[in-house]
């Protein structure tokens, strides 16, 4: 009877944190279906033992917030991604990201040559890559700059590639006004970039 005590508050303990696990993966689920219902997209459950995803347009162009993990067993790490995607895309090649190591990483694995604007509040803050310089140059216009601060600001880190604006953030993001307001400043970064990408377009 000894012998099976250990195993018995084991399991109950085992119980009690799937319990709490569950109740906060409920929880804030909950949140997350009321700020896709605030901005007008959906949340997709993914089931009881992990949190879904919130998708959708907004504003013209598709969202997406979901939750991914990076590491395992004791090293592993939530984190909530936030991403919009420019419609149409934008110039192959062209990469604008915060120098992270992750990100950094990122960056030489594409490759592309180093663009500087001139503007050091922007320079110093970015990194910023183009396969043809002149084209990123004309894209990253006063307008595109401060709206990819504001964005960068909004999340603290922020990435553009060729096909989308996204920011990674530590944990899940429960906070409502923080998700709200992370979709808001993206938006205004990517339309911003299609717009004057647009424009260039026209001008050929």
């Amino acid at each position: 009877m000894e012998a099976i005590f250990p195993f018995v508050i084991f399991a109950i303990m085992g119980g009690v944190v799937i319990f709490f696990s569950l109740q906060g993966i409920k929880r804030n689920g909950q949140i997350w279906e009321g700020v896709a219902r605030d901005l007008g997209l959906s949340y997709d459950s993914a089931s009881s033992w992990a949190m879904g995803a919130i998708s959708g347009d907004f504003k013209g162009y598709p969202v997406r917030i979901s939750t991914f993990t990076r590491g395992s067993g004791k090293d592993s790490k939530t984190y909530t991604r936030i991403e919009t995607e420019a419609r149409p895309t934008l110039p192959e090649g062209l990469r604008v990201y915060r120098e992270t190591v992750i990100l950094s990483d990122i960056g030489k694995f594409f490759g592309g040559q180093d663009v500087q604007t001139g503007d050091r509040s922007f320079d110093d803050l970015f990194i910023i890559k183009g396969a043809d310089e002149h084209r990123t140059l004309r894209l990253l216009t006063v307008e595109v700059r401060r709206a990819l601060i504001g964005c960068d600001d909004a999340s603290g880190g922020m990435a553009l590639d060729s096909g989308r604006v996204c920011a990674e953030l530590r944990g899940v993001v429960t906070d409502p006004l923080q998700l709200k307001r992370i979709v808001e400043a993206q938006h205004g970064a990517i339309d911003a970039v299609c717009r004057q990408h647009r424009e260039m377009l026209s001008g050929l």
